[in-house]
């Protein structure tokens, strides 16, 4: 069968508009092999999982591979430079099956990047209305969750939706007034990846709200996102979407100090998780009260440091689950298998100090170019990233903010 190209063009909107409003869905089949186990445990984070969303990518890498083709000579240098870091990354990689899935996956993701660069359908506005939709949905499922107190199950099954509820004792809940209540997860793995997602939408939605065609689209995502927002209870996601909007009221005194400031929380969050090992390590074995979530995320920072000690060059991606069993010191968490909660030491601690910094100075480059076209909506969402990457992990580790990210990534290199 032959397509017109005006229906060949139509198709392929259909993919760029379904890998955006299928973005917060996990529907995915896990491929279980030996590396992905650890003593016998399963570890989602190892295993080969195929997406619905990485289809629908697939497909459009399929309808697009002209212009893939071309953006890839075009960026010659630069893809070399990535194959060479990823080759030696993989052979020196602790367990070498992850690492390769992962770069596999960090290929993908640059590719989904520069085709939306070049999307011409793919505005921002047309971006932004559709995470409005996604918002909708997943705000909805969120706000159900809460008042069940457990999954909603049915057809939102199909959108990845897992089996929750406030009776199971590894599913994140609150205490309020006296009550115990479920976290929202809607179509998310985490509350606290829920909260990423949704606050990066109405970082979006904020600069669209004077758009009188879809008002009514933006703020109906708006007071959905919200309230689901604060149902995750994320403190890590909302403390970082308050000091978003603080740099937002310096943005509008002054625009140079906004890209200033802004800088320099980059820099100052990359210092801060070097210092954060030995400063765990010094909390650890203190006599300080602290609660069980922070002990956890103290272990894990003090135990990054232990890899960097002894690998500076990396223990390949997506390798630091698969090797904490080998390095941790504290058996009230040995089964507490997941990676460390600061996106900086994870990528130092898997990618090397060295291809760190590269990476660093790229992305920094970056931000300046983003600065030169004036993008403050941009601007604001990677820094929103940063911070909120400063006490999490989801942005490295999680299909949908790592497609968020991409797509991101994406819009920062339209030309304006």
């Amino acid at each position: 069968m032959v397509f017109k190209l005006p229906e060949f063009k139509r198709i392929k909107n259909i993919l760029y508009s379904a890998v955006v409003l299928l973005l917060p869905t996990q529907l995915g089949y896990h491929i279980w092999y030996n590396q992905s186990l650890i003593y016998g445990i399963r570890v989602d984070y190892l295993a080969a999982t195929v997406f619905l969303t990485d289809i629908i990518i697939f497909l459009l890498f399929i309808l697009e591979y002209k212009k893939l083709w071309f953006l890839m000579k075009n960026n010659l240098v630069i893809l070399l430079s990535l194959v060479f870091i990823a080759a030696f990354n993989i052979v020196f990689s602790y367990s070498l099956f992850p690492a390769i899935l992962k770069w596999l996956k960090v290929f993908e993701l640059l590719a989904l990047a520069l085709l939306i660069s070049k999307s011409k359908f793919l505005t921002v506005h047309k971006v932004t209305s559709l995470l409005a939709v996604s918002v909708i949905y997943t705000g909805c499922i969120a706000l159900a969750q809460f008042i069940k107190g457990h999954s909603v199950g049915g057809p939102f099954y199909l959108l990845g939706e897992r089996g929750v509820s406030i009776f199971l004792p590894s599913i994140a809940k609150v205490n309020l007034f006296s009550r115990t209540f479920l976290r929202a997860y809607s179509t998310f793995s985490h509350p606290n990846s829920l909260a990423g997602f949704l606050s990066v939408v109405i970082l979006f939605l904020v600069f669209q709200l004077n758009n009188n065609k879809e008002k009514w689209l933006n703020y109906s995502a708006l007071l959905l996102g919200g309230a689901a927002l604060v149902l995750t209870f994320s403190k890590s996601a909302i403390a970082a979407l308050v000091i978003c909007t603080a740099l937002l009221i310096i943005y509008k005194r002054s625009k140079e100090s906004f890209f200033t400031v802004g800088k320099l929380m980059l820099f100052s969050l990359v210092i801060l998780s070097l210092v954060l090992p030995p400063l765990s390590n010094v909390l650890l074995k203190s006599n300080f009260q602290i609660t069980q979530n922070i002990y956890e995320r103290l272990v894990l920072a003090d135990v990054s440091g232990k890899i960097l000690s002894m690998k500076t060059w990396g223990i390949g991606l997506n390798n630091f689950v698969k090797m904490l069993p080998n390095i941790l010191d504290y058996p009230t968490i040995t089964w507490n298998l997941q990676p460390v909660h600061n996106i900086y030491l994870l990528l130092i601690n898997e990618v090397g100090l060295l291809p760190f910094v590269v990476l660093a100075l790229v992305f920094y480059k970056h931000l300046s170019s983003v600065q030169r076209n004036e993008n403050y909506q941009i601007f604001i969402v990677f820094l929103f990233i940063a911070v909120s990457g400063f006490m999490d992990h989801y942005w490295l580790t999680l299909q949908q903010n790592q497609l968020l990210l991409s797509v991101v990534f994406g819009i920062s290199l339209k030309k304006f």
